[in-house]
């Protein structure tokens, strides 16, 4: 993958593959665009490539997406049942579907 500001540290075992990652949050106004453009379709065929070894897959860390709305939470007086409204960074519709295309495919369980 290219240099970008995220970092993934991948440890082999026996069966099984286990990444961690952080990834910068996309920002407000999609400032770093590239993560849904670029950065997710690269990590995506990463994970692919792993999970093509036959091994299982485990993502852990923070790659600073909510796929789901009340995945991102905030204080309670943030907004309905303290979820983080669409606009909030890391929830936008575009980082989510491209998530969920990308990188969740068919076969990462959340």
């Amino acid at each position: 993958m290219d240099d970008f500001e995220a970092r993934i540290l991948t440890i082999e075992l026996i069966d099984t593959w286990v990444v961690c990652c952080y990834a910068p949050a996309t920002g407000d106004d999609l400032k770093r665009a590239y993560r849904v453009n670029t950065w997710n379709p690269a990590f995506g065929n990463y994970l692919e490539r792993l999970k093509a070894t036959g091994k299982s897959v485990i993502l852990v860390g923070d790659p600073n997406i909510a796929p789901r709305r009340c995945d991102n939470t905030l204080p309670k007086d943030s907004g309905p049942a303290g979820f983080a409204p669409d606009e909030y960074p890391c929830s936008t519709e575009e980082e989510r579907e491209s998530w969920k295309k990308h990188v969740v495919k068919d076969w990462l369980i959340d």
